[in-house]
């Protein structure tokens, strides 16, 4: 999965907790739910991305389903061909583009959060007095009456009645490691800079940790009095990383104080959150793949190696975020499953995103070995086709498999197919022992073949093609 794909993924998880939460949870007394909701869905928001479940699906085997779609011409031949399989494109894509921008922004946000930390820990052990556990800095800037974890910054015209309340008031920020939850928020705005969710957790939190505070702090001080006192010393901090005595949202504060609280049953709400969970995983990790049924051969000591190109760190061609790597690990993993239903013996090189060299990907005993890409026209967005590629000295088998592959893709509709196998000196195929073949399933770049590949039901079909090529290939060289 692209870093671009992952971070709006994230961004949604974000957006559906944080609704939920304003909706449902956001008017309840029960604080401290509130604030682990928070931090949970927010950790949540990083990890949902992360997962990825297959479901397979069996579907009748159809490829007339775009018949009424429009398949670009290819012509006799089509220029220079893009070779994807033993290079990576280096020409510079709007991905690209955006991931640097997006990488630049983040680093100069990050280094501005980390001299924020060492500018508020500086001045606190260096000016501070030490009381007990605390550092107390008395000053009269404008850093005053907030706390970062056990310093304690105070204005230094505070009466000691004063002084008291607002000490104790931050020990109890600090006793709850409210610290700690604020870093990671803002960890999170660095990470999603271009999402304004994560600066409404922000305030989200600060708010509930307020409440938090201000009902400990109530029990031992009068809830009028202290109500006074805060309006009295109100006053905003600048630095985010604080925790402010007498901040904004004053007078949500001021109301929660004399507020009622909820009733028991309404931490119900809390238990909706699981459906929430289970939609968003639904949606963004389960891989629906669609298993075509095809006609089932006996099972036999026949080895067919199914070669995902690319991977881990070569993400291969890039295109509207999708990578090659992930497009040919999907496409791969639902070849298996059409080649189990049919009772083939489909060996993967990797079912995860990972680099393999190539004698990492030839090491598998095998009787056929078919590497599956998808080619890259940067230059010409006209480009399309799915392409069958044998090493430039081929043997028969090998020209006989792609060419079974190539007969069999071609009856799909909705993608063109090149009639020609064509031969090029291409590692993975010269190094191969056993006949084998590159698919170039299509061009990234074409608007219309990206359509067809990047859909689960098409993969299907190609995957079926790609089986039925196979059992051509077996019945023709017996």
């Amino acid at each position: 999965m692209s870093i671009l794909l992952y971070l709006l993924k994230a961004s949604a998880c974000t957006l559906a907790f944080y609704a939920f939460y304003r909706m449902f949870l956001n008017r309840l007394t029960f604080f401290g739910l509130n604030r682990w909701y928070l931090l949970g869905t927010l950790a949540l928001s990083f990890i949902i991305p992360a997962l990825h479940f297959s479901l397979t699906r069996e579907v009748a085997a159809d490829t007339d389903l775009m018949a009424d779609e429009h398949v670009a011409a290819t012509g006799a031949a089509i220029g220079k061909v893009i070779n994807n399989a033993a290079t990576v494109d280096t020409a510079w894509s709007m991905p690209d583009i955006l991931l640097y921008v997006y990488l630049t922004v983040a680093v100069l946000l990050g280094i501005k959060l980390i001299a924020g930390i060492t500018k508020l820990l500086v001045k606190g052990y260096r000016q501070g007095v030490s009381e007990g556990q605390l550092f107390v800095v008395k000053q009269a800037g404008a850093l005053h009456n907030s706390s970062f974890f056990n310093i304690v910054f105070l204005k230094n015209d505070l009466d000691a009645a004063e002084e008291a309340v607002v000490i104790n008031h931050e020990q109890e920020h600090i006793k709850r490691l409210h610290s700690i939850d604020t870093l990671l928020i803002e960890i999170a705005k660095v990470v999603l800079w271009f999402n304004p969710i994560p600066y409404l957790y922000k305030t989200a939190m600060e708010q509930v940790h307020e409440y938090q505070v201000d009902a400990a702090v109530t029990n031992r001080y009068d809830r009028k009095d202290y109500a006074a006192m805060l309006l009295k010393l109100s006053g905003f901090n600048a630095r985010a990383l604080v925790n402010n005595f007498s901040g904004s949202q004053l007078n949500k504060r001021v109301n929660m104080l004399f507020a009622k609280g909820s009733k028991q049953i309404s931490k119900v709400a809390y238990l909706l959150t699981a459906p929430v969970v289970a939609t968003l995983v639904w949606f963004i990790c389960v891989d629906h793949v669609y298993a075509q049924n095809v006609i089932p051969v006996t099972k036999s000591n026949f080895t067919v190696v199914i070669d995902p190109g690319h991977g881990g760190k070569n993400t291969g061609g890039q295109a509207e975020g999708f990578t090659e790597k992930d497009l040919a690990l999907s496409i791969a993993k639902a070849v298996k499953t059409a080649g189990d239903a049919a009772g083939m013996d489909i060996v993967l090189t990797r079912t995860t995103d990972e680099y393999l060299s190539f004698d990492e990907r030839l090491n598998k005993k095998a009787d056929l070995f078919i590497s599956l890409h998808v080619n890259s026209g940067p230059y010409n967005a006209k480009q399309n086709g799915i392409l069958a590629i044998t090493a430039l000295k081929t043997s028969d088998a090998s020209l006989q498999l792609a060419s079974s592959c190539l007969a069999e893709l071609g009856k799909l509709n909705g993608i063109a197919t090149m009639q020609d196998v064509k031969k090029q000196r291409l590692v993975v195929l010269e190094k191969s022992t056993v006949p084998a073949a590159l698919l170039e399933l299509g061009y990234m770049t074409n608007a219309s073949d990206l359509k067809f590949i990047t859909a689960p039901d098409k993969q299907a079909q190609m995957a079926t093609a790609i089986v039925n090529g196979i059992k051509q290939y077996q019945a023709k060289m017996k």
